[in-house]
């Protein structure tokens, strides 16, 4: 084998990885959010990408009326006191909302799956 490349934790948790092909990828330079919303998912998904802050929102998956969301947002912003507001102003209910972070293992397979340069 060879190395793929390295990962970096902060406080425990997956702060960058820096692979040997693909290059770095800073984790903290942006954050992300779970969510799921009862809702025209529709409706919710325009409002998430135009709410203050957000670079990126989409709709992940969806059942009997219930979306479920990743929303990406600027670093050192933290979005989550505006999204409820947002959501229960609008007339619909929230039911979930957590930071999405990546697990160790989810760091390893993302440096294994790609090909790695002969040394």
């Amino acid at each position: 084998g060879r190395i793929a490349g390295e990962i970096f934790l902060t406080d425990g948790r997956v702060a960058v990885i820096e692979s040997r092909t693909a290059g770095t990828t800073d984790l903290e330079s942006s954050g992300s959010i779970h969510l799921q919303v009862r809702g025209p998912a529709d409706k919710v998904l325009e409002r998430l990408r135009f709410a203050d802050n957000v670079t990126h929102a989409q709709l992940a998956g969806e059942e009997n009326g219930v979306g479920v969301y990743i929303v990406t947002h600027e670093a050192g912003v933290d979005i989550r006191p505006q999204i409820p507001h947002m959501i229960i102003y609008s007339g619909w209910e929230l039911l979930e909302l957590r930071p999405v972070e990546m697990t160790l293992e989810e760091a390893f397979l993302e440096l294994t799956r790609e090909e790695v340069i002969p040394e």
